[in-house]
C-alpha cells in the first residue's frame, strides 16, 4: 500500500494467473470464515471509488481471535468506499498482504464492478468483495464458493 499526498492506493500484483479471473472453478463447501461469504446475497456492484482505506481486522465473536489471520494473513484489511446508484457501500476487499501480490492501483475516482457478498458486520451491513474488476483487469479474490484465495492450507 502506498500512501502519496493523502491518497491511498492499493497495490496489488497481477501475477500470472493469480488475479486473472479463471474459467469454472470446483464448488466445494466454503471453510468456516468469520464473517462467513453468503452466497444467498451475492450480486454485482457497480460504482465509483470514494475511498480507499485500511480497516482494522475484527475479531470472531466466539474465539476473540483476528479472522483474517486466523485464515493465514495478518495485519490490516483494505475497504472500498464505493459510490452507487443507491448510496455508500462499504466494501472489504481482502487483507493487505494478499492485495501486494497483486500489480493494480485501486485509487478514489477509479469505476469499478465488485461481484461480492452482503454481509453484517457489527450491526453494520457490507459486502465482502470475490471479484473486483477495475480498468479492465479482474482481481479474483474468492473462489465461486465464497473461500478467500488467501486462505492458506493447513498441512
Amino acid at each position: 500500500m502506498r500512501v502519496m499526498s493523502g491518497v491511498v492506493a492499493v497495490t496489488v500484483a497481477l501475477a500470472f494467473g493469480l488475479g486473472v479471473a479463471t474459467a469454472a472453478q470446483p464448488h466445494e463447501v466454503a471453510p468456516r470464515q468469520v464473517p462467513p461469504y453468503d452466497l444467498e446475497t451475492e450480486a454485482i456492484f457497480e460504482g465509483t471509488v470514494t475511498q480507499v482505506k485500511e480497516h482494522v481486522m475484527l475479531t470472531c465473536p466466539g474465539c476473540g481471535r483476528n479472522y483474517v489471520a486466523s485464515m493465514g494473513h495478518r495485519g490490516p484489511g483494505i475497504s472500498l468506499y464505493l459510490s452507487t446508484a443507491v448510496g455508500i457501500l462499504e466494501v472489504h476487499v481482502g487483507p493487505l498482504g494478499f492485495l501486494q501480490t497483486f500489480d493494480v492501483e485501486i485509487e478514489a475516482g477509479d469505476q469499478v464492478e465488485i461481484v461480492g457478498s452482503r454481509v453484517n458486520i457489527k450491526g453494520r451491513t457490507v459486502a465482502l468483495a470475490k471479484e473486483v474488476s477495475v480498468d479492465g483487469r479482474s482481481l479474483l479474490l474468492r473462489l465461486n464458493n465464497g473461500t478467500p484465495r488467501w486462505v492458506r492450507k493447513r498441512e
